[in-house]
């Protein structure tokens, strides 16, 4: 990593000598107003002449957040222009960006396939100190922002890094943790080069600190981080995965609170306890005739739960993850300027569209977790001034009002 980042440097001061001005080392670097740069933990990309430099807004007695991500543009590397707060932490309570939250080491990267401008950022929540070790995504359609938070969390949970051998999966799954509760000892040490934080953190995610982003001459992004060694993972263009992986976690969760579930499971768990202690009181020969009618009784019942319980599975069936994927895959190649596309887009995800004089609400084929639909408002002025006024045919929304007969 250390080489990584002096090569970045080295770099970076290359291209600074041959654009007019100085560099001078150890003294504060002044943007257009003369204010010192504020960008820790920062990285630059370049898009269309110009590059832009990314980075922590560190206030002056705290490390926590308390504006957000910082942008900076310029075009010799030397005389920079503030862009402001591309990246503003929430004033909401409980947001994973909470001011007060920790966020550091943003870098950007863009998209070609989506045209967005993507964000990933170490992220600790507030009040709990360095042990979330979330990475955080954001998105944003300019290079100056504003860019829009959309989540964050732990990387690959579930998944072993594939040059894993079969050995070294065996090795690691023998670890026991209790066995190194001293840290810093060799034998820690040893144990952490076999997959000790890999075990610990397999079905949470890997934690993930001090990243950074690259971009292959292919196209592929990579996402590069630290924990006790330098990982890395493919990023999707599409978040395909990620809406499938997070999907299949809801179903869990809806799985593990179905109470009506949990009761049969439960009755069907109590009858296969009375039934072995039948069995049970046979095998020591304390037999008696009651016990005939006693075990077809729980017989009886245990069928009767069996059913409930199939029956219930049926009524609220699990989405295999395939069809999920498959299904999300089918809009991936839509074309937005196709008019049976929309359609397709509107009767999927739109249930009611109310139209007002100024704006409408579209009321889509979804429900927050309160049970309401969700919603979202679309304001315009006029649909004549909505059309004279912009550069790229505004299709989903006309082809919404038209679904309403506008």
């Amino acid at each position: 990593m250390k080489i990584f980042c002096n090569l970045i440097l080295f770099l970076f001061v290359c291209l600074c000598a041959n654009a007019k001005g100085d560099i001078k080392p150890g003294q504060i670097w002044p943007d257009n107003n003369g204010v010192h740069i504020n960008a820790h933990g920062g990285g630059v990309i370049y898009h269309k002449g110009k590059y832009y430099w990314y980075g922590e807004h560190k206030s002056e007695h705290t490390s926590n957040a308390l504006v957000g991500v910082m942008c900076y543009s310029s075009k010799n590397l030397i005389d920079w222009k503030n862009e402001g707060a591309v990246l503003k932490v929430s004033e909401e309570k409980g947001s994973d960006i909470e001011k007060g939250c920790i966020i550091e080491r943003p870098k950007v990267i863009y998209n070609e396939k989506t045209k967005k401008f993507v964000m990933w950022f170490h992220l600790e929540l507030k009040r709990r100190g360095y042990s979330a070790a979330r990475a955080g995504v954001a998105v944003s359609d300019s290079p100056t922002g504003p860019f829009t938070f959309i989540r964050s969390g732990r990387v690959n949970p579930g998944i072993l890094p594939f040059n894993m051998t079969d050995e070294q999966v065996a090795e690691m799954e023998a670890l026991k943790m209790d066995d190194y509760k001293e840290w810093w000892t060799p034998s820690w040490y040893k144990a952490i080069d076999k997959g000790l934080f890999v075990k610990r953190d397999l079905k949470g995610g890997q934690m993930s600190r001090d990243m950074t982003l690259y971009v292959d001459d292919d196209g592929k992004a990579y996402l590069f981080w630290g924990n006790k060694g330098l990982w890395y993972g493919e990023l999707n263009d599409d978040m395909i995965s990620q809406i499938t992986n997070r999907i299949m976690e809801i179903q869990d969760q809806d799985l593990a609170d179905n109470s009506a579930l949990n009761s049969y499971k439960a009755k069907l768990g109590d009858i296969k306890k009375k039934k072995a202690n039948i069995i049970k009181a046979i095998e020591n020969g304390l037999y008696s005739p009651e016990m005939n009618a006693r075990m077809d009784d729980l017989n009886a019942q245990e069928e009767e739960f069996l059913l409930k319980l199939e029956k219930e599975k049926i009524e609220k069936p699990l989405i295999p993850e395939q069809v999920i994927r498959s299904w999300l895959q089918s809009f991936r190649n839509g074309d937005i300027l196709d008019e049976d596309f929309c359609k397709k887009l509107i009767n999927t995800f739109v249930a009611e569209v109310v139209v007002f004089s100024d704006h409408a609400i579209v009321v889509c084929n979804a429900t927050e977790k309160s049970g309401n639909q969700c919603s979202f408002e679309l304001s315009f002025v006029n649909l004549k001034e909505l059309y004279s006024n912009t550069e790229k045919p505004l299709v989903f929304l006309p082809y919404i009002l038209l679904y309403v007969n506008i």
